[in-house]
């Protein structure tokens, strides 16, 4: 941790100034110290953006002007949520205050959210501030408040590395078959609707490779029909906006069908939807339909509820991601870091660090998003050691643009060159092929012909 040599006063301040001046660190990598600004007072209704950065792990992150490190500066902070009634203070451990001293900052702390809350507005719970001592303490009651348990935190991380595990079985159908079968109760609605925003992160991000790969396991999924029955049959694509609110009211009154209907069809129910449901709404209350318009407006509201209630437990999962991107920069061995956190890796957080390496480009912080492209490029190798031998050949002979190179190489990969090698690659050509990848496919034939000679060259009956 950095050593801090001049702690800032915790003074009341504005919510457009609540950074504390010069606050002097010390680098841990290469001892160099400079003047870092930290936040200390955060109003969520005031300022929205510095909940958002402090839940993403960005607030109060110091980069070293020499080397580049990113240090976490432990400050003591007070958060106020006045829509919750919610007044948390973190007075870090490491501090090592005393009861007095702990007692003195938290009053200075409160004071100066009490001074930026106008007379009226100040009710009991300001008398009585939440303490708590570790960041994360503090993050935890902050979802909480949001609605976002830790157990929804930890159900939302088992759903993901369910969907890790299934999206590894595509191509080997008896082992994804026994998978779906092993965990046939965990995919409900609430997996599906992962599925989709996660699909929807992956398509945001630019990854549409794994945006398809997501789609297709997901209607894979759907042809299963013990899973197919426990939900409701899609939307059909084109279908028209007054038969899917038809579809969408004969639900409405039960929310656990309601919030299958909205995570099945979430890809549908973007902003036309709504639109066109609001304008629907309106023009029945035009024409003096009011029972009509109270229908749709309850319908829009328990829609919007079920999809922010599917999406807060993801954004939180998010969060946590963040932090752990975070924690990767700010440590002086970064790839140690990696190894020690490489099985919390998923497509969600791959997602996620590749976002935050498009923030930082958009920002113009070329030195940050160097780095976060270091931590990516890090992890895919890491991830590639632990390949199958098969898979890394696989991906070397993809990598390959001429066809001799690729031959001299089935000739040095002899010990593979068996079914197992030409079952992933049939697998893969199919993939490419359901995703509409027609030169990927083409390129894949292609190399298993190759696989196919080497194998006969080599003494080993080809498959047909």
């Amino acid at each position: 941790m950095s050593q801090i040599l001049r702690p800032g006063a915790a003074g009341a301040r504005s919510h457009m100034d609540s950074a504390v001046p010069g606050v002097q660190i010390r680098c841990p990598r290469c001892q160099t110290p400079y003047i870092a600004e930290v936040i200390n007072v955060i109003d969520a209704r005031l300022a929205p953006q510095l909940k958002t950065a402090l839940l993403a792990g960005y607030l109060n992150r110091a980069v070293c002007p020499s080397c580049g490190a990113v240090t976490a500066i432990s400050m003591p902070l007070v958060y106020h949520d006045p829509e919750k009634e919610l007044l948390l203070v973190l007075v870090p451990t490491e501090l090592g205050l005393s009861a007095q001293q702990q007692e003195r900052l938290v009053g200075g702390l409160v004071q100066a959210i009490m001074s930026q809350t106008p007379p009226e507005q100040r009710k009991g719970y300001f008398l009585r501030p939440q303490t708590v001592l570790t960041l994360q303490r503090l993050i935890e009651l902050i979802l909480e408040a949001d609605g976002v348990t830790s157990e929804m935190i930890e159900a939302q991380k088992r759903r993901l590395r369910l969907l890790e595990d299934l999206l590894g079985a595509v191509g080997d159908e008896e082992r994804l078959a026994a998978l779906i079968e092993a965990h046939r109760s965990d995919l409900d609605y609430s997996f599906f609707a992962t599925v989709t925003a996660v699909m929807q992160e992956a398509a945001a991000s630019g990854d549409t490779q794994d945006a398809a790969r997501l789609e297709a396991l997901r209607e894979r999924l759907l042809q299963d029909p013990g899973l197919a029955s426990r939900l409701p049959a899609p939307l059909p694509p084109g279908i028209s906006l007054d038969e899917a609110v038809d579809r969408l009211l004969a639900v409405a009154d039960d929310a656990a069908a309601l919030a299958a209907m909205a995570a099945i069809n979430r890809p549908l129910l973007g902003y036309t939807f709504f639109q066109g449901l609001t304008e629907e709404m309106e023009r029945a209350r035009s024409t003096g339909d009011t029972a009509r318009a109270s229908q749709l407006a309850t319908l829009r509201s328990r829609l919007l509820e079920a999809i922010d209630e599917q999406d807060r437990a993801l954004r939180a999962a998010q969060e946590q991601d963040r932090q752990l991107i975070e924690e990767i920069l700010g440590s002086p061995d970064r790839e140690a870091a990696i190894r020690d956190h490489l099985a919390e890796v998923d497509t969600l957080f791959l997602n996620t660090l590749t976002r935050a390496i498009d923030e930082a480009r958009g920002q113009g912080d070329i030195q940050r998003s160097a780095r976060l492209r270091e931590v990516h490029d890090t992890i895919l190798s890491l991830l590639a050691e632990a390949m199958p031998p098969e898979l890394k050949l696989v991906n070397r002979l993809l990598s390959l643009e001429s066809s001799d190179e690729r031959k001299a190489l089935l000739a040095e990969s002899g010990a593979l060159l068996g079914e197992n090698l030409l079952a992933l690659v049939d697998a893969l050509q199919s993939e490419f092929a359901s995703q509409g990848r027609r030169e990927a496919a083409r390129r894949i034939a292609r190399i298993r012909e190759e696989i196919a000679e080497a194998s006969a060259v080599g003494g080993q009956e080809p498959s047909p």
